[in-house]
């Protein structure tokens, strides 16, 4: 990992690591992506007969794509799927850069040995497949290591390697649900099963499964030891939930949706704007910054009362301080008020669309 000096300039860290890169859908090769940005030979080892669906599209011969199916998931070249689809998908172009690939057929004797060859001579076994899958071909960590003692393995997993929930299969959205997310996140009036997918616990995922390599590495390089790693998608996103989790702890308090609000910022939220459909982003974290917003606000009488005196005051009456405000930003245009407050020292943004 030492980082290396090529005609006089720095070059990347992770030159002569190779990686053999067991990884499907988006979680795994986002993660190994990072490791082939920083300089690793990253080579992704897939099956000829075995679609894993969102590796490289959801599909292997989709079918043609109409006008109202053009979505970020079907966004092939000209909408085109084209003769080989699995080489046309976007997010399979962006996740493979700078990575090598080959096929081979682990589930035949013939196949786990090349893997095995190729594990001898590779410093990083990464996957994020069931748990149980690579230990039923005899491809474990166990295994592995007979084969290259110092190897590094990072396993990733939903739920983790051991467990109750260790054979769960997930996607994002699964985990998202187990671990809470999708109650905490949206709009009060919304039931939970209403909200949309979102998945930051395959982006959060797949970067600490890179970053874990990296101090692996860094570990073998002071001790020579490999070691195995079990980076869970469901632990990597908790920690970015810490402080739901902590007031549960502490105060017995179950949090529910936040909207747009913050735990310690007021106010915090999004306010509608002259025209259709326009917004602007408003966050107030200081006294400071309060007094800003006042004087972009022209001081309404609203704001000299004792309920928005401070910090505190101002979260616990929240909800009526929000309706004075909107009604100053809805009759002007969200650029303006971005302009004002930005003036005045006040974290502000007016939300674009892509045109804009």
């Amino acid at each position: 990992m030492e980082t290396y000096r090529k005609n006089g300039k720095l070059g990347l860290p992770l030159r002569g690591i190779r990686v053999a890169d067991l990884t499907q859908a988006w979680a795994g090769p986002y993660g190994t992506m990072f490791l082939a940005d920083w300089g690793a030979e990253v080579i992704r080892i897939e099956s000829r007969h075995i679609f894993h669906a969102g590796t490289r599209g959801l599909t292997p011969r989709p079918p043609k794509i109409m006008p109202n199916e053009r979505t970020w998931s079907r966004a092939y070249p000209d909408w085109e799927p084209g003769p080989q689809p699995w080489n046309r998908d976007p997010s399979f172009n962006v996740h493979s850069r700078n990575k090598l690939s080959m096929t081979v057929e682990l589930q035949r004797p013939e196949g786990t040995e090349v893997f095995k060859r190729l594990v001898e001579i590779s410093d990083v076994v990464i996957e994020n497949n069931s748990p149980d899958l690579l230990d039923k071909l005899g491809l474990g960590y166990e295994a592995l290591k007979e084969i290259k003692p110092d190897l590094v393995m990072v396993r990733m997993p939903a739920y983790g390697v051991t467990g109750p929930y260790r054979n769960y299969r997930a996607w994002g959205s699964h985990i998202e649900g187990a671990i809470g997310h999708t109650w905490i996140r949206g709009y009060r009036d919304v039931d939970p099963s209403m909200k949309d997918d979102v998945y930051p616990s395959d982006a959060v995922g797949g970067l600490t499964a890179a970053f874990s390599t990296l101090i692996a590495l860094r570990h073998r390089d002071m001790t020579g030891e490999g070691q195995l790693i079990d980076a869970a998608l469901s632990e990597a996103l908790l920690p970015l939930l810490g402080e739901a989790f902590l007031d549960y702890t502490m105060n017995g308090r179950v949090q529910s949706s936040m909207e747009n609000m913050d735990t310690s910022m007021a106010p915090h939220g999004v306010y509608r704007c002259k025209g259709d459909d326009q917004w602007v982003t408003i966050a107030v974290g200081s006294d400071e910054e309060w007094d800003g917003l006042c004087r972009a606000m022209g001081h309404p009488s609203w704001t000299k009362g004792v309920r928005y005196n401070d910090v505190l005051s101002r979260w616990r009456n929240q909800e009526e301080m929000d309706r004075h405000i909107e009604a100053w930003t809805i009759d002007l245009e969200s650029r303006d008020v971005m302009n004002r407050l930005q003036k005045e020292g006040v974290p502000s943004g007016m939300v674009q669309d892509v045109a804009q």
